[in-house]
């Protein structure tokens, strides 16, 4: 069965808007991503470490419309190509990539320049390059962030610093978000909080960053008071600002113990909602689940089929299948057992 460690760690994200007198570019919204540490009662062992990416708006960014053969061709062509070298810069940056030492990682990303120069038009290269940075910035994913800014410069030199002030923000929200939990960690020791809880929030300017659309979800009420104390201890510094927190890009890590022994779950906040309620009970239905957790029901048929229906089956589902039915009942697969310590259950995606 699973249980909740001494500790849990979660992360949140909220979005904050400007209403003071700034220039409409600057009325923008920020977010958060943190990090909860809270105890619970003894019952077994999961450790949560969620992460929340923020959720601002951006222009929608241009792509041609064709009205024709001819025009349907060039549009699509012209589309893959900047998803393609998009796709490509992200291969190379993000961690995980041991192709390269920084030395020749800097001689490819000039390469890649030289093919950036001959793309025409730079909207979709932008709108995914920075889709691709967030991951790397907010969830850990960057080979090296001195890549990551080399790369940076290279475009502003390129395109101009217009073209990269976006960029240039959203590295500017992470080295102040740093200096901002400094801070709260001073102000929550003053703080009357029982449990071991540690929060950790990202502040992200809305202007900067992608688009995430919020999702409305029942969370655990300890996740809940520590985003309380935080939106009180940041708009007591920054009045004039409304937080959101943006519940879809939350990321855990859970600890778990299973009949084999102890494993670590790198799982979504979705995922760790669900997981969490078998601390309470054996078995659940669909339907049960959804009222619970309040997760819409296509998002929670895909998150169910990652747990019970992926790689690495934590829980088990009644009848035995790969779709997720209506009167499909859950429980916890107490005879798990994987190679690793530590197991990402990967996230099934939504079809287009």
């Amino acid at each position: 069965m699973f249980s909740l460690l001494k500790t849990t760690k979660s992360r949140s994200t909220l979005k904050e808007k400007y209403n003071d007198s700034e220039s409409e570019e600057e009325k923008c919204t920020e977010e958060a991503s943190g990090s909860t540490y809270y105890s619970s009662q003894h019952r077994g062992g999961f450790q949560v470490d969620v992460l929340q990416h923020p959720a601002q708006s951006r222009r929608r960014l241009g792509q041609p419309t064709p009205t024709s053969g001819t025009e349907e061709a060039s549009g699509s062509t012209y589309y893959r190509s900047q998803n393609r070298g998009a796709k490509y810069v992200d291969s190379k940056l993000r961690a995980g990539n041991k192709e390269a030492t920084d030395e020749e990682l800097e001689k490819m990303l000039d390469k890649i320049m030289i093919i950036f120069i001959f793309i025409y038009g730079k909207d979709v290269f932008e709108a995914l390059y920075k889709k691709d940075l967030a991951k790397h910035l907010l969830v850990g994913k960057s080979a090296s962030v001195d890549a990551e800014k080399s790369m940076l410069s290279k475009l502003k030199h390129e395109c101009g610093a217009a073209f990269t002030s976006k960029f240039e923000g959203m590295f500017k929200d992470i080295e102040l978000s740093k200096d901002t939990m400094i801070q709260f960690k001073q102000y929550m020791q003053n703080q009357n909080v029982p449990g071991n809880i540690e929060l950790t929030v990202n502040m992200l300017t809305m202007g900067y960053w992608p688009t995430y659309m919020p999702m409305e979800v029942h969370l655990p009420p300890e996740m809940v008071k520590l985003q309380e104390i935080f939106k009180t201890f940041y708009l007591g510094k920054h009045s004039g600002r409304k937080l959101q927190w943006q519940s879809t890009l939350g990321h855990c890590v859970l600890k778990a113990e299973f009949k084999e022994g102890k494993k670590e779950l790198q799982v979504s906040l979705f995922q760790t909602l669900v997981l969490l309620m078998f601390i309470e009970g054996e078995e659940f239905s669909l339907e049960e689940i959804k009222q619970a957790t309040g997760i819409e029901d296509g998002e929670l048929r895909r998150i169910l089929q990652s747990l019970a229906c992926g790689k690495a089956r934590v829980l088990a589902k009644n009848p035995k299948g790969k779709d997720i039915e209506d009167d499909d009942k859950f429980i916890c697969h107490d005879d798990f057992k994987h190679k690793l310590f530590r197991i990402k259950i990967n996230q099934i995606q939504k079809s287009r």
